[in-house]
This record gives C-alpha cells, structure tokens and sequence, in this order.
C-alpha cells in the first residue's frame, strides 16, 4: 500500500469459513501523509528584561566608580 490508498473490507483476504457481516466496500484503513506541527519558539525574557546569565544594560558600573577614582570622581583633592 502506498500514501493515499484505501482499505477495504473486499480488499482482506479471509480464511475458508469467515464471513463479514458488512458490506464490501466499507473502509477499513485510509493511508495518508504524516502530518507535522510547527511549534512556535519559546521566547527567553521580555523586552527589559535580562537573559539569565547577563546582565541588563547599564546595570552593571551603576553605583560603583572606575577603578583608581574616588566615589566623587575627582581624584586631585585629599582630605585632610
């Protein structure tokens, strides 16, 4: 049988003594292709959001100051 071919109860070849009791031309079987589902793709975050693992842009210096600075910025005067 091939893709699209149909079954049919005249089509079965049955042992001496047994008989069906519907008519011959009831289908049994109907081949056909198969049939593939596309999933949608989840989506990782929403917008604003951070992907798991980096961080969100410009969260990361916020609050801390450059290396060699002081918190104000200004690295020429000393207290004191």
């Amino acid at each position: 049988m091939a893709t699209g071919d149909t079954l049919r109860i005249g089509d079965i070849k049955v042992r001496e003594g047994v008989t069906f009791l519907d008519d011959p031309d009831t289908v049994v079987a109907t081949l056909t292709a198969p049939t593939r589902v596309i999933e949608p793709e989840e989506v990782e975050g929403e917008e604003g959001e951070a992907v798991e693992g980096e961080a969100a842009e410009g969260a990361e210096g916020e609050g801390s100051a450059e290396p060699g600075t002081d918190a104000a910025g200004d690295q020429s005067t000393t207290e004191g």
